[in-house]
């Protein structure tokens, strides 16, 4: 694998050090490619290319289910992560009594804000040094416990969660996992037939480089199957195009939550990043991001920065390193980087570099150089 060669196909690396992916990555060319032609084919087709939208949809939906291992009536695509805890949350709510969910205390807002809007007790789950067991979870469940709701990579800290094990313990109390992995997918691989989550959200414009503006949501069919989806629209129904108003047969699968047009230029764009990624291999992507994530850490060790990343094992590893100086600012850090055009987040007080299997050596020696000359 000439990862040199896949590096130029990604413009975001040209002229730059770009360390930002957990919060945006970079669109490969083809994928850019894709978007364009299908806003063009809006501009210049409008209605006349109405099916090809509608096939869209389908073959998309296909992709996406290959990608995650999972059924193509299990998932949807949707606007953000946000959008599909809301959904999950109002599901849980109509289908029991139970009001409390358990998230790890580093987990991103769009997991847990929905279910604190919708009357649920949130639980958080206290890390030892920012590495998390499965047992810590158990410890918590009770009766009257709703769903663990986790990102499978931590966006603040890069910790990757024992998912697997987690969903092994939460199976024996019947509590659903919900997983948001919107960190993980795009830099490790998610196989939900063996993960045996109950739902997943994935916003996609993170590791995937599918731009921004829509998510993947997954929904397990023995999940959903004894509940209620909250919403549905026009193309909710069994067949949408007899135009009908009267009272309608809806879909029994997640298909009933793509309510309506889509942003189809969107769609194009998570398919053909999706192609890209299975062409150049999950796993090999995978490995690629945790060889360099593992270089800038031994790196970063020899500065005089507080490293958060937990790396006591390869098991933990993800392209995400979170790091702190003893005594300056990370958002002034950052700022002086961003001079020397050299770009990382900062987050809660510490500075977060995330590396992607685009980036090199080469990325990871400018930025401690830049680091070094602050």
């Amino acid at each position: 694998m000439d990862w040199n060669i896949i590096r130029q196909q990604f413009p975001i690396t040209q002229n730059q050090t770009y360390l930002m992916n957990a919060a945006v990555s970079g669109m490969h060319e083809r994928t850019l490619k894709v978007a364009n032609e299908m806003l063009m084919k809006i501009a210049m087709k409008g209605a006349i290319a109405d099916e090809d939208y509608f096939n869209l949809i389908v073959s998309s939906k296909d992709i996406a289910a290959q990608f995650v291992n999972a059924g193509p009536a299990e998932v949807v695509f949707t606007s953000n992560t946000s959008h599909n805890m809301n959904l999950l949350a109002m599901m849980l709510k109509d289908s029991g009594s139970k009001r409390k969910i358990l998230v790890p205390d580093d987990e991103f807002p769009s997991s847990v804000i929905p279910w604190h809007h919708h009357g649920f007790e949130v639980i958080k789950i206290q890390s030892q040094k920012h590495v998390y067991s499965a047992y810590q979870f158990e410890e918590h469940i009770t009766d009257d416990v709703a769903a663990i709701v986790i990102s499978g990579i931590q966006y603040g800290t890069g910790f990757k969660m024992p998912i697997k094990e987690i969903v092994y313990i939460a199976n024996k109390y019947s509590v659903p996992v919900i997983l948001n992995a919107t960190q993980q997918l795009g830099q490790s691989s998610v196989d939900l037939k063996e993960l045996g989550v109950a739902a997943m959200s994935c916003s996609c414009h993170k590791w995937l480089g599918a731009g921004i503006g829509m998510a993947l949501l997954y929904v397990n069919e023995n999940f959903s199957k004894d509940k209620k989806w909250p919403f549905a629209g026009w193309v909710s129904v069994e067949e949408p195009w007899t135009l009908s108003i009267d009272k309608p047969q809806v879909r029994r699968d997640a298909g009933v939550l793509g309510t309506g047009s889509a942003p189809f230029i969107n769609m194009a764009a998570i398919q053909e990043a999706m192609k890209v990624q299975m062409e150049i291999g999950k796993d090999r992507i995978e490995q690629r991001i945790c060889e360099l994530s593992q270089k800038l850490y031994q790196e970063l060790t020899t500065l005089n920065y507080k490293v958060f990343t937990p790396r006591e094992s390869k098991t933990f590893y993800s392209g995400i390193i979170s790091f702190a100086h003893p005594e300056k600012e990370a958002i002034e850090i950052a700022s002086l980087l961003k001079e020397q055009k050299v770009f990382i987040n900062h987050r809660k007080g510490r500075m977060r570099a995330s590396i992607h299997f685009y980036n090199n050596e080469d990325d990871i020696q400018a930025l401690i150089s830049g680091l070094r000359s602050l």
